[in-house]
């Protein structure tokens, strides 16, 4: 618990864990998810299934794994930072921080308020 400890002390909330691809996807499925950190490797298999979910929602994942990336993952494209298990809780939380101040801030569209404005 951790990780879960310095994730409240940075003034994150934590929405897991979840110990499986199922539990995974109903948790992504009504929360909403602004990160993810993800094992590869889950009680029900790899990890693929969440990571398209997530995906697919445009949530940012980091990886942290004793194994490797599932190449059906680097195939569909993602990029994010990896870990590789033992690595120090602080050290994941920096990451998790690190992307989450790399997130573009979406400009705001300009809407003209009349037809003929530009």
């Amino acid at each position: 618990m951790v990780i879960e400890d310095l994730i409240l002390e940075a003034g994150g909330e934590v929405v897991g864990p979840v110990r499986s691809n199922r539990d995974a996807l109903d948790l992504i499925g009504r929360a909403p998810i602004d990160l993810a950190l993800i094992d590869v490797n889950v009680a029900d298999g790899d990890t693929v299934p969440t990571y398209r979910m997530l995906r697919d929602k445009g949530v940012p994942t980091m990886v942290c794994t004793g194994g490797m990336v599932p190449l059906q993952m680097r195939r569909e494209g993602f990029d994010g930072p990896v870990y590789a298990k033992p690595v120090a809780p602080a050290e994941i939380v920096r990451g998790l921080v690190g992307i989450l101040e790399a997130e573009p801030v979406a400009e705001p569209e300009f809407v003209p308020s009349s037809p003929g404005m530009r």
